[in-house]
């Protein structure tokens, strides 16, 4: 008896998480003269939002183990999160030299018409460039 409440039980959970709506992740690239970066957003809530951030040095990446520090920013709106990172967390063995992900709760979220402004400082080198909506390009 056990077995025919079980099977009905386990088709019920599966149809429920199969059916249970994802909003798409949102995807945001661009580059500099020497870095590169995508930008994923997957919108939760409609005040929460997960996001990863990738950022890929496009020259020897073994310049950069000479280096202390690298500083980091990345602005969309009114919103300004980044800061000063010790060479020695980054991964200067391959090209993605830096990956953070993470949550945000009550916060302004992105649009599809937003732009994501990306400043990187290593050494005496600046870079910026913009993060747009890849998804809105035709």
């Amino acid at each position: 008896m056990n077995k025919y409440f079980t099977i009905p039980f386990l088709v019920f959970i599966i149809l429920l998480v199969g059916c249970s709506a994802k909003e798409p992740t949102i995807v945001y690239k661009g580059e500099g003269s020497d870095w590169e970066a995508t930008y994923n957003y997957q919108e939760i809530s409609k005040n929460s939002y997960e996001f990863e951030i990738l950022l890929k040095y496009k020259n020897d990446v073994q310049e950069l183990k000479e280096l202390e520090e690298i500083t980091i920013e990345y602005s969309a709106g009114t919103s300004t999160v980044g800061g000063t990172i010790p060479i020695s967390l980054l991964n200067t063995d391959e090209q993605v030299v830096f990956k953070n992900s993470g949550a945000y709760e009550g916060v302004n979220l992105l649009h599809n018409d937003s732009k994501i402004e990306v400043f990187i400082q290593w050494g005496n080198n600046k870079d910026s460039f913009v993060l747009e909506n890849v998804n809105n390009k035709g």
